[in-house]
Order: C-alpha cells, then structure tokens, then sequence
C-alpha cells in the first residue's frame, strides 16, 4: 500500500533560524535549571571560602615579611622557613626517648638527683599514656634538699626529654626542703 505524498510548503530561512534559537534558548534555560542554580550555593561559599584565604595570606604575608614585596620571594622565605621547622622537630625527636629506653632514663634521671645532691624519697613513675605519635609517662619524685641543689638538678635535667609539670616544696626542716616533681617524660 502507497501512501499519497504530502507536498508542504517550504519553510521560510527567517523561521528555520527563529526554531534554532529557540532550541538553544531551551537548552541553555535547561542547563541553568538543571546543573548551574544547584551548584549556585556552592560555588559562592567556594568563592567566599577562597576570597578568606586570599585575605589570610596577604595579612599574614604583611605580618611575617613586612619588607618583602615578591610573592617568589615570600613564598622562598616560606620553604626556607618550614625546611629548619622540620630539622627541629627531626634534631627533637632524637632526644625523645623510646618506650625501651625508659629505665635507662630513669636511671640517669636518679643518677643526676645522687650528682645534684637530692635524697629521693620516693621515684613513681604512673601508667603511660599515648597523646597523639607520642607516649607520656608522668613520673612523681619527691625529693629532700636545699632549694639551690633543686634548681640545679633541674638544670641538668633541661637537655633530657623530661619537662616538669607541676612542682610542690614544702617546707618541714631548714635548710632542707621536701619538694615534689612531677615529670612529664615524652617517648616515641
């Protein structure tokens, strides 16, 4: 079966032109709809984000090297900067002490007590705790002694990885003092 062949009139140019912009004008209104206006939000909180951080950088470019303009220059400064932080931490982490080593600390700590002229009384280390990559043992030593054989028993604790966290003196018997230290000891 044939069908009859249907003779429309040619399309005017004017108008094939007018569909296309339509068409596009559609696209374009279904791309807005449909992938920019939910990300809209977005992107203005990562315009605004990145607008912060430019503010941060030039205040603390301002702050850090006030008489340095290039931003190579600063940015040289910077790497220079974090290269001696990170042989600090490195040359640090060397004195810290390692979970096997902790006896042998405690016994230059009690050898450096006996040098400075301390009585130790008592020497208590407490459970380890683990802060972070590190261990810390806080160790409670209660010493009798005069006030200038203390301070230099902490002198000469200043190059171990020991910091002192809480000192007591008590005073009971002149000249001599009861004090009670409370070491902190970081280990790896």
């Amino acid at each position: 079966m044939n069908l009859p062949k249907i003779n429309l009139p040619p399309i005017d140019p004017k108008y094939k032109i007018a569909g296309l912009i339509c068409i596009f004008g559609l696209l374009i209104m279904g791309f807005y709809d449909h992938a920019y206006k939910p990300h809209a939000k977005s992107i203005e909180l990562l315009k605004g984000e990145l607008d912060g951080f430019r503010d941060r950088v030039t205040i603390i470019m301002n702050l850090e090297y006030p008489n340095v303009t290039s931003r190579t220059d600063i940015l040289r400064l910077m790497e220079d900067k974090k290269i001696n932080l990170l042989k600090t931490i490195e040359s640090s982490e060397r004195y810290l002490a390692g979970q096997t080593d902790t006896s042998k600390l405690l016994e230059t700590l009690t050898a450096l007590a006996n040098a400075a002229g301390l009585s130790i009384k008592t020497l208590e280390p407490k459970p380890v705790q683990q802060n972070g990559t590190y261990f810390i043992l806080p160790l409670v030593l209660d010493v009798s002694a005069e006030f200038g054989t203390i301070v230099l028993f902490l002198e000469s604790i200043k190059n171990l990885p020991v910091v002192l966290d809480k000192l007591q003196i008590s005073v009971r018997e002149r000249p001599q003092l009861t004090a009670r230290l409370v070491l902190t000891i970081y280990m790896k």
